[in-house]
């Protein structure tokens, strides 16, 4: 992507490891908002639908838009935009019958689990917040930065402390990035550990995402990114893996809640 001819935030948002989809897909439409040329450079979308496989919500969002009359796309991205604060209303709604937890754990940088511990948080100012700094990319941190904005007492904690933070808290909650047609989810990694350890220590593990994330694939493909951003070494000997999702079975998942 970096190689074509495409404005520089075309390049900054596919470069952008560490947004979650919900917020990079309304980066995206910002954009798209900005500069009307671009919605009708088709050879622009199908590259960022390949650039961005890994995020369901943008994938339908661009498959949608294709098919789309030009000059029908600009209204059409309005109406998307002012659905989205609709969706997390609905999710919040519904994530509350559930449960109305004391206290939580998650991790990444979800825009969309980030809004609904705002709410919340407006229903209860002792909500106590536990987020892991999810490497390599540490954006767990960037939601604790914004829960913090929002006058949300957070404890930011590494994936290697998972286990015993879990035990003290009343239930997980993670984003999306696929929820899979077998009912499984793709996620950052560190996802699954939370989910094994809430299963462990009988805790509700809830995934909270907007619909846009479903999708008909059944089988999630691991992409490798740089190991530079594991470990810098020269040594051959020593091996680096480095995955930004995994895949959560539905079998440890207490629940899907969507809008």
């Amino acid at each position: 992507m970096s190689n074509l001819n495409y404005p520089d935030k075309i390049i900054e948002l596919v470069e952008n490891n560490f947004s979650g989809s919900s917020e990079l897909l309304e980066k995206l439409l910002t954009i798209f908002l900005d500069d009307i040329s671009l919605l009708k450079n088709d050879e622009l979308l199908l590259s960022l639908k390949n650039e961005l496989n890994n995020f369901a919500a943008i994938q339908n969002f661009l498959n949608k838009i294709i098919l789309i009359e030009e000059n029908s796309r600009f209204d059409f991205i309005n109406n998307y935009l002012s659905n989205f604060n609709n969706e997390i209303e609905r999710i919040y709604k519904n994530f509350i019958i559930e449960i109305i937890p004391s206290s939580l754990l998650t991790i990444s940088n979800s825009y969309t689990i980030q809004k609904v511990i705002e709410k919340l948080f407006e229903n209860n100012p002792k909500l106590e917040v536990t987020v892991c700094e999810s490497r390599p990319i540490l954006e767990g941190r960037i939601l604790t930065e914004k829960l913090s904005c929002a006058g949300i007492k957070t404890r930011l904690i590494t994936e290697a402390q998972i286990p015993i933070s879990i035990f003290n808290c009343d239930c997980a909650i993670v984003g999306a990035d696929k929820i899979l047609s077998n009912g499984n989810v793709v996620n950052k990694v560190g996802s699954k550990l939370i989910a094994i350890c809430s299963a462990y220590y009988n805790k509700p593990f809830y995934v909270v995402s907007t619909k846009n994330k479903l999708t008909d694939e059944n089988k999630f493909i691991e992409d490798e990114k740089p190991i530079e951003e594991i470990y810098q070494t020269g040594n051959k000997l020593i091996q680096i893996t480095n995955n930004y999702f995994e895949e959560i079975d539905s079998s440890l998942i207490t629940k899907i809640i969507t809008d």
